[in-house]
Parts: structure tokens; C-alpha cells; sequence
């Protein structure tokens, strides 16, 4: 049954947005742990046709120069996969000579199942 009028958008019957939120709030402070700790607390139920999940890289900050060249900077890029999760992976692109990079890249991941 379908109670929606064309062009008003689906339900949030998840609760996604404010499940996430919450969610981020207790995130560990260690990087390897936070992508564990998100990754197994989003959840995405095979009834849904379409599950997609969507990640923004914001940035990084203080990364060590690993160019050797003098008056050189790293040039990063972020890789962003779910370990154990086939095909769940995407990269932004290279920012040349900045050690606090910000790609504000947002990356989808489709038929996302936890």
C-alpha cells in the first residue's frame, strides 16, 4: 500500500539518519577501531531492494610526510573498504603536497548488507 503523494519522499522506517547519529557519538577514538565499531552497528535488512550505503571522507589531519624528495609534501588519497565485504570498496582522489588533506568526498556503496 502506498499512502504517498509523487515526489514526497520514502519513510525513514529504519531510522537510519538518527540511529547513525547516535551511533557516532560512541565511536572509539582509534581509527582501527572505529571502522570496526561502525561497520557492525549499521544495519541494512535484505527486504529492502536497494540497500546503499553512503560514506563522506571529511579530511585528515598531522600525516606523516612519506616523500623523500627535500621541500616535498605527501600527495594522500583515502581508501575506504569494509574488511570481509567483497566489492565495498572506493578511493578519493590524490590531494598533491598537503599533509592535512580535505576531500569532503562522499563514496556509495551499493547492495550493502551488515
Amino acid at each position: 500500500e502506498n499512502d504517498r503523494s509523487p515526489g514526497q519522499k520514502k519513510k525513514d522506517v529504519l531510522r537510519v539518519a538518527e540511529r547513525l547519529e547516535h551511533i557516532l557519538r560512541f565511536v572509539p577514538n582509534a581509527l582501527d577501531l572505529a571502522h570496526r565499531y561502525i561497520a557492525s552497528r549499521i544495519q541494512c535488512t535484505p527486504a529492502d531492494a536497494v540497500c546503499k550505503l553512503t560514506v563522506t571522507i571529511v579530511g585528515a589531519r598531522d600525516l606523516r610526510n612519506a616523500d623523500w624528495l627535500d621541500g616535498s609534501l605527501s600527495d594522500p588519497y583515502c581508501i575506504c573498504k569494509i574488511p570481509g565485504k567483497p566489492n565495498s570498496a572506493f578511493t578519493t582522489h590524490v590531494i598533491n603536497d598537503d599533509l592535512n588533506p580535505v576531500w569532503n568526498y562522499k563514496g556509495m556503496i551499493t547492495r550493502y548488507v551488515a
